[in-house]
């Protein structure tokens, strides 16, 4: 029998064993959405903020150059919204004091060589740390700072051309970072003038609709990844060792048996997860188009591939059933938590912040509220699809290394 009969075998398999546990499947997949569901009605009720509060945000400026300057003293004048929403530059020393305080909802900080980087197409981001007492303030103060973010990358691509052209033609390197300063002026008076997020209106209907619409999103996201390693847990059935020997005869690895597991669990999930994905934008009334749910449903298809295979690679390694569950457990508490799911990723120390966008995770949710609160009509699937392919490859060859290899 060829690998692929075998494959089509275990996961027809997979759907039989499922089907004799459709009396206790059902409470599988609710659990995780009942209470998780109620954590998310707690939080919402006791942190919804006052729609008369006022939003204190600080800037730090650590690169002090001419751009900045200008940046942080725009961002002011374009913070001036009535009673509503406040930026101020201070020193890093001050912004610390005022979160200590509570008089501060957030702080940002343009970090070291921020024009450099930026003139020289390095990645540039915009630290961003939250006051743990005003977690809808900060969460608002991060999709704002956010879109402003998202803008200054766009320019680096024009910026860089310009500045190619300009060295081509022997342009002098004092006319060059004129010329530049020029572009960057140029988008940063679009980004500040032009972009939606800085009227007050928006930034009003966002203290009303975003809370809710970030937590059902987090939420989501939880019971996606709970019900992903839910039905692979039950999936995993413990062979008795003498039929182990006996399909090994027969040239059956247990390979075979954890990807045809991945893919049941991807196809069961996958039908969830376009149900939930209809049930969240209908009954949220979510203005979401059609390619953009369709941009959700492979982002959260590919996370789940990729959560799938380290499911699958902690299954390949420790071969005493409950210490696995364990660690299965445990990593995927650690990937829910890093996400920002539950903790968003804004009240994370700065050193963590940066390792931790380079997380699977942490990327497919960012990902997924950009398209859902943002209305984001384009996602960058290079980093996912990449992510998939080195955990794939790496639980072949541990495959490979155990002695499970392909007949």
């Amino acid at each position: 029998m060829s690998f692929f009969k075998r494959l089509v075998m275990f996961y027809k398999q997979g759907f039989n064993h499922l089907w004799r546990k459709w009396l206790s499947l059902p409470l599988v997949l609710l659990f995780p959405v009942i209470l998780i569901g109620l954590f998310t009605f707690l939080g919402f009720s006791i942190f919804t903020p006052s729609k008369e509060a006022i939003i204190e945000v600080g800037l730090i400026d650590l690169d002090q150059s001419e751009e900045t300057i200008m940046v942080i003293d725009m961002m002011e004048d374009a913070s001036q919204l009535g009673d509503y929403i406040h930026m101020t530059a201070l020193s890093e020393k001050e912004a610390k004091e005022g979160i200590r305080s509570n008089t501060l909802s957030a702080y940002v900080v343009f970090p070291d060589n921020f024009t450099e980087s930026l003139y020289k197409g390095k990645s540039v981001a915009l630290s961003i740390v939250g006051n743990p007492k005003q977690p809808i303030e900060s969460m608002m103060i991060n999709e704002l700072v956010g879109s402003i973010a998202r803008h200054i990358r766009t320019s680096q691509a024009n910026i860089l051309t310009i500045y190619d052209y300009a060295t081509e033609m022997g342009i002098s390197a004092e006319r060059r970072h004129a010329m530049l300063f020029e572009q960057f002026t140029k988008f940063l008076m679009f980004t500040i003038g032009k972009d939606n997020v800085i009227t007050e209106e928006k930034l009003i209907n966002q203290a009303s609709a975003s809370p809710i619409h970030y937590y059902s999103v987090a939420s989501l996201f939880i019971v996606i990844t709970v019900w992903f390693f839910s039905i692979y847990s039950l999936l995993s059935r413990e062979t008795p060792i003498q039929i182990s020997r006996r399909m090994t005869l027969y040239g059956v690895t247990l390979t075979e048996q954890i990807l045809a597991r991945i893919l049941t669990s991807l196809t069961v999930v996958g039908t969830l997860i376009i149900l939930t994905l209809f049930l969240l934008i209908y009954g949220m009334k979510l203005e979401l188009e059609i390619h953009n749910a369709i941009h959700v449903f492979f982002i959260l298809l590919i996370f789940g591939a990729i959560f799938l295979f380290i499911l699958a690679i902690i299954n390949t390694l420790i071969h005493t059933s409950k210490f696995r569950i364990l660690v299965q457990a445990a990593m995927m508490i650690g990937i829910i938590l890093l996400s920002g799911a539950i903790i968003p990723t804004i009240y994370f120390p700065l050193s963590l912040q940066k390792y931790s966008s380079f997380l699977f995770s942490t990327e497919a949710l960012q990902a997924i509220m950009d398209i859902i609160m943002n209305q984001g009509n384009q996602f960058d699937y290079n980093k996912l699809v990449i992510t998939l392919i080195v955990s794939f490859f790496i639980f072949i060859a541990i495959s490979i290394w155990k002695g499970r290899v392909f007949k």
